[in-house]
């Protein structure tokens, strides 16, 4: 089952998501929450309610310009605090394919 875990995303900790599988360099794409604030700059691609994850407590957005790749070896060194559901997962990745703001060279990973 695909995983979540805390990470430092400049200043604060975000929930992140795994939301592929490793490949064969051993790497993931990760992506992480955002509480949404309605700005302009924000991505509303994929917007995430409360309880669609238990650690999502407010109205929050995926800001996939962030999106990154991790080794897997790294991802396992965190600390998972809950399983990502089925459901979530594949919006999670949709949320990636139809972005404007994804890095194209991370497509990859969601196709």
């Amino acid at each position: 089952m695909p995983q979540s875990f805390f990470m430092f995303s400049g200043p604060t900790s975000h929930i992140h998501f795994v939301i592929s599988e490793k490949n064969s360099e051993g790497n993931s794409l990760v992506v992480n929450a955002s509480t949404y604030r309605g700005m302009r700059s924000e991505d509303t691609t994929c917007i995430l309610q409360p309880g669609e994850h238990p650690f999502i407590k407010a109205v929050s957005y995926i800001p996939y310009q962030y999106a990154r790749e991790m080794s897997w070896n790294d991802i396992q060194k965190k600390n998972p605090v809950e399983d990502v559901s089925a459901d979530l997962y594949e919006k999670l990745r949709d949320g990636a394919r139809r972005s404007d703001f994804f890095p194209r060279k991370l497509l990859k990973y969601v196709l």
